[in-house]
C-alpha cells in the first residue's frame, strides 16, 4: 500500500512539473525584449522607421520598441551613457567628441551622408572662395563640424577665420537670417540649406568631402546581449532609406508634415537629391580614419592614436550580417 502511494505520489509530481515547466516556457516565450530607441527631429531613415510603424508591426511578437525623443545630440548621448537608451542616432561630430571624453557605445551603421555644406547669398555674386573676405557667416557654435566645413573652405581661399566675421546661430534661424540679408552666408545643415536654394535667397558653394554625417550607436552592453536585435533593427533602417530612395515623393510628403511650418516637401526633395540616404549603412574604418584625421587638423578633437580611437568605436559586424 505504502509503495503504491509513493509511486503515485511521484507521478503527481512528475506531472506537476510538466505543466509548471510549460508554463514557465510559454511565459519566457510570451516576454518581448524592450528596445529603448533615442530619436532627433531630423531627416533620418528611423523618423520615417517610426511614422510608418515598421518596428511595431514587423516585430510585435519579439521586440517592444519604446521611442524617447531628443532636442538635439547631446543629451541623447548622455542618456545613452546612463543606460537609458540602447540605440540612438546623432552626428558624427558629437558622437566622436563623446566617445573622446570616456562615453562608452558602439557605431554600427551610417544613417545619412552630406548633409552639411555652406550657402551664400545669390545676390552677391560670389564667384570664387576668396571672395568670402570679410563677409558674415553663420555657424552653430566652437567645436561643430560646419566650423570644421568653413575652415577648409579658407583655407582654399589662403584665408583664416580672421578673414570673416563669424556669426553664432541655430540651423533653423540660418536662412531666415540670409532671407533678411542680416548675414551673408552660413554653415548649415539640411533641410535648411535646401530651403535657401529652393526660395532663391542663396546657392551653395561648398559640401565636404567623405560619407560620414549621421551615425546610428548602441550600448555595448545591450549589443552584446541582443546582437540579433540590433542586426534586426539596422536591417529595417536601411530598407526604410532603399524606400525613401525609390519612393521620394512619398517621402518627402511624410517628412515634410513632421516639419510643418519649418519646410516644405519640394525642400525635402531638394535635399534628397544631395544622396544624404544612402544605399549600404555598413560602417567603413577608411572613412572614419580620414574624417578623424581633419577633426584632428581643425582643433576639433585631440586623438593621439586614430586607428586604435576607431577600432573601439566601429563595430561593422551587425551591419554585415543583414
Amino acid at each position: 500500500m505504502l509503495k503504491k502511494k509513493i509511486v503515485l505520489a511521484g507521478m503527481i509530481f512528475a506531472i506537476s512539473m510538466t505543466l509548471t515547466g510549460s508554463l514557465l516556457n510559454e511565459s519566457v516565450a510570451k516576454e518581448k525584449l524592450t528596445i529603448k530607441i533615442g530619436l532627433q527631429p531630423v531627416l533620418m531613415p528611423e523618423l520615417m522607421t517610426q511614422l510608418q510603424g515598421t518596428l511595431e508591426k514587423k516585430f510585435k511578437d519579439k521586440y517592444d520598441i519604446k521611442w524617447i525623443e531628443f532636442t538635439h545630440a547631446g543629451p541623447g548621448i548622455e542618456a545613452m551613457a546612463a543606460g537609458e537608451i540602447d540605440l540612438f542616432d546623432a552626428g558624427v561630430m558629437p558622437l566622436i567628441q563623446g566617445k573622446e571624453k570616456g562615453r562608452d557605445y558602439w557605431a554600427v551603421g551610417i544613417s545619412t551622408a552630406n548633409v552639411t555644406g555652406m550657402v551664400v547669398r545669390k545676390d552677391l555674386g560670389i564667384k570664387s572662395f576668396k571672395d568670402l573676405k570679410g563677409k558674415k557667416i553663420a555657424y552653430p557654435g566652437a567645436g561643430s563640424w560646419q566650423l570644421a566645413n568653413l575652415l577648409m573652405v579658407l583655407e582654399k581661399a589662403d584665408l583664416t577665420v580672421n578673414d570673416v566675421e563669424l556669426y553664432k546661430a541655430r540651423f533653423p534661424e540660418m536662412p531666415i537670417l540670409l532671407k533678411k540679408k542680416a548675414i551673408d552666408g552660413y554653415v548649415g545643415v539640411e533641410p535648411f540649406l535646401s530651403l535657401s536654394a529652393v526660395e532663391g535667397d542663396g546657392e551653395m558653394i561648398f559640401s565636404p568631402p567623405g560619407e560620414l554625417a549621421g551615425f546610428i550607436v548602441v550600448r555595448p552592453a545591450f549589443a552584446k546581449s541582443n546582437p540579433e536585435a540590433i542586426t534586426d533593427i539596422l536591417r529595417e533602417f536601411n530598407a526604410t532609406a532603399k524606400w525613401i530612395r525609390s519612393s521620394p515623393n512619398e517621402a518627402a510628403e511624410e517628412f515634410s508634415r513632421v516639419f510643418k511650418g519649418a519646410t516644405t516637401k519640394e525642400v525635402i526633395l531638394h535635399a534628397m537629391k544631395r544622396g544624404i540616404f544612402i544605399e549600404d549603412l555598413t560602417p567603413n574604418y577608411d572613412h572614419w580614419i580620414k574624417f578623424i584625421g581633419l577633426t584632428n587638423k581643425y582643433k576639433l578633437t585631440d586623438i593621439k592614436d586614430i586607428e586604435k580611437f576607431v577600432k573601439e568605436l566601429i563595430h561593422p559586424e551587425f551591419a554585415k550580417k543583414m
